[in-house]
């Protein structure tokens, strides 16, 4: 049972005792007071008078019915006190309406539906506490980054390898080898998106953005398959990518799958090769 309809149930079983209270302690004080009318009557007609006079004791048993209602009360006022959403039992106070009862009666049975909305804010704030703490605990995205380099490596060797491109159009041939390179910058996405400690392979990983982004520009000013490799963006895009993946992997492993440990060993391998293209003759 739903913990709503269980607060509903117990609170609506609690105004019952309270009524039946209610009637026994009408009950009893009418019974007092009947006994107490034939006692004096009794002694009146013996030419005694009470040891109390009636009224006293009378009021005395009035007292003693209505401090039992009172108890009562208390106890259900109490109880949703403890079990009512928004209820005022945390500071000890409790509100009642003009017949005795808890006001919180009401309240309590029609759910929590005014409170629903800041309960789901609750909900988001703690995930977002949660979000903020992994943050706190990981800031920095080296290793997030080496594996989304690795899985675009992968994709990147993946769509080469799906097609021939001996037979394709020039346009068709740029469409290839662009997708190719496109798969290996939606692999990482949004560069600013990352947080380097490492400013060393913070710059790498630079490098290796602009250079798919140059292969990429390369790729769309040839006019033959033939020009790929002699186009100036392109091939400056290539050899910069093979100096940004040796850089990143020089403090942690990219960690590409078996298939493709041939492919990142040749651009390993091809690192000082790099380096002597791009460092300009003295």
């Amino acid at each position: 049972m739903p913990a709503f309809l269980q607060k509903v149930r117990r609170l609506f079983s609690r105004k019952k005792k309270t009524m039946t209270n209610k009637k026994n302690t009408s009950g009893i004080r009418t019974v007092c007071l009947l006994a107490l009318s034939v006692s004096m009557l009794f002694l009146n007609s013996c030419g005694k008078k009470p040891a109390v006079p009636a009224e006293t004791t009378a009021q005395t048993a009035q007292t003693d019915a209505e401090n039992a209602h009172s108890k009562d009360q208390k106890d259900a006022q109490a109880d949703i006190g403890e079990n009512a959403p928004g209820s005022a039992a945390g500071t000890g106070a409790v509100s009642t309406g003009t017949d005795g009862t808890a006001s919180g009666e009401s309240s309590a049975a029609q759910d929590t539906a005014a409170n629903r909305p800041g309960e789901y804010t609750e909900k988001q704030a703690a995930a977002e506490q949660a979000i903020a703490a992994a943050e706190a605990a990981a800031p920095y995205h080296e290793d997030e980054f080496r594996k989304n380099a690795a899985k675009g490596m992968e994709a990147r060797w993946t769509a080469l390898d799906s097609k021939n491109p001996d037979s394709m159009s020039l346009e068709e041939f740029q469409t290839y080898a662009a997708e190719s390179v496109q798969v290996e910058i939606n692999a990482i996405g949004d560069f600013y998106l990352y947080s380097f400690e490492d400013k060393d392979f913070e710059t790498a990983a630079g490098q290796y953005m602009n250079a798919l982004a140059s292969q990429l520009a390369g790729i769309w000013e040839i006019s033959s398959q033939e020009e790929l490799m002699q186009n100036e963006d392109y091939m400056r895009g290539y050899w910069l990518r093979i100096i940004a993946v040796h850089g990143m992997a020089e403090n942690g492993e990219i960690p590409v799958s078996a298939k493709y440990q041939e492919d990142l060993k040749y651009l390993l391998d091809s690192y000082e090769t790099a380096m002597k293209v791009l460092t300009p003759a003295q």
